[in-house]
């Protein structure tokens, strides 16, 4: 049962002149298709002080109509009152981002993430929480930088490894992205090694890219700053190609950072079609490199191929591109395209719902329900 008390307890907790201003019937400064909701209500609230569904309703109006203050205070007690109603986490997360109080809002959405709830607004909160989360990493990766200097005797790990982002050094725009869909596998399948420990390709790109406003385009010197921060001891370099749309070549080489020498480099070429088959077999060198002992288990896991489809994976690849830059939608739509020519495309599958959660996230949490919708072979 909902605790309603009288609308007095109301006055506890919102200042009397923003009170008065919320009860007020004189129209405030709003957008235009919000206003006629907000009077309507306002009179609910005048007329039933005990309405949780009008006082809910007048804090998502104050959010929409570009008030924050006025919804946060609102939504907090509709909150205090009705600790379970998403719908009210929801909107007063986002009222505490318009102030600026981005960790308050990261800590309620963290808080309900355990809520047994199964409607769409749970799933706003967990893309949300995630959008925020991914976002902390890069405000975390940009305060490791303003102190480095901190981490001139980080010791180095020689199985702390690093996957460097692949540098394309052709000039065709169809396989720009290509590298970030190899750097992405070639981390998916170290990762299933227990033995190593892998730095995830947001820290390495925010690092590089952020190192790059600094020192300029100086990958030396760029590869072993960001390897000190994460106190990888190898790191391993690639460089691609594609030539006449048929022939695939990459340059690889491995670094060992605890003697900044190279351990190991080769170059290998293969049929684009081969790509994948290629990009796996170049992985057990690696490993075979590092001197790495794996089971049958994660042999096998390595060997699994994603997709059987270049197509396909080149719209994965550029769909990680929009990804980045926190592009949602024409990411979704490049990783569907990808799962319509290869359904089994299981690295997809997964970039996909993680991507349809942040999609979500970016939108009013009362239109939720409106993103493009896959088959039920896609979503199993």
């Amino acid at each position: 049962m909902l605790n309603r008390k009288p609308f007095y307890s109301l006055l506890l907790t919102v200042p009397i002149a923003w009170l008065l201003a919320a009860c007020s019937l004189v129209p405030l400064s709003s957008e235009n298709r919000h206003r006629q909701a907000l009077q309507e209500a306002k009179r609910r609230v005048i007329a039933d002080p005990q309405n949780i569904d009008a006082i809910q309703d007048l804090g998502i109006l104050f959010y929409k109509t570009g008030q924050p203050r006025r919804s946060a205070a609102i939504l907090k007690e509709a909150l205090r009152r009705d600790p379970n109603d998403l719908r009210t986490v929801c909107y007063l997360g986002l009222s505490y981002e318009r102030l600026g109080k981005v960790d308050q809002a990261f800590a309620l959405y963290e808080r309900y993430l355990s809520a047994d709830d199964s409607t769409a607004y749970k799933q706003w909160i967990e893309g949300r929480y995630d959008l925020w989360l991914w976002r902390r990493i890069r405000r975390h990766m940009a305060g490791l930088i303003r102190n480095e200097k901190l981490f001139t005797d980080n010791p180095l790990d020689e199985h702390t490894v690093l996957v460097w982002p692949f540098r394309y050094h052709g000039d065709a725009s169809r396989y720009r992205f290509l590298g970030k869909g190899l750097m992405e596998m070639m981390l998916a399948d170290l990762q299933q090694v227990d033995s190593l420990k892998i730095v995830d390709r947001t820290r390495i790109e925010t690092l590089a890219a952020l190192y790059r406003k600094r020192l300029g385009d100086n990958p030396p010197e760029i590869m072993k700053r960001v390897a000190r921060l994460m106190g990888a001891g190898s790191l391993i370099e690639v460089g691609y190609n594609v030539m006449d749309d048929s022939i695939f070549v990459e340059d690889v080489t491995r670094w060992n950072l605890l003697t900044e020498t190279p351990s190991e480099n080769f170059t290998r070429i293969a049929p684009l079609r081969n790509v994948l088959l290629l990009h796996k077999s170049t992985l057990v060198e690696i490993l075979r490199s590092l001197n790495i002992a794996v089971t049958p288990e994660e042999v096998a896991a390595i060997h699994r191929l994603p997709t059987e489809s270049v197509e396909a994976f080149l719209r994965y690849c550029r769909g990680l591109a929009y990804w980045d830059e926190e592009q949602f939608e024409p990411a979704l739509k490049l990783f569907e395209e990808a799962l319509e020519i290869s359904p089994e495309f299981y690295l997809c599958r997964r970039k996909w719902r993680d991507t349809r959660l942040l999609y979500q996230a970016t939108r009013d949490p009362d239109r939720i329900g409106a993103p493009a919708r896959m088959t039920e072979a896609r979503q199993k």
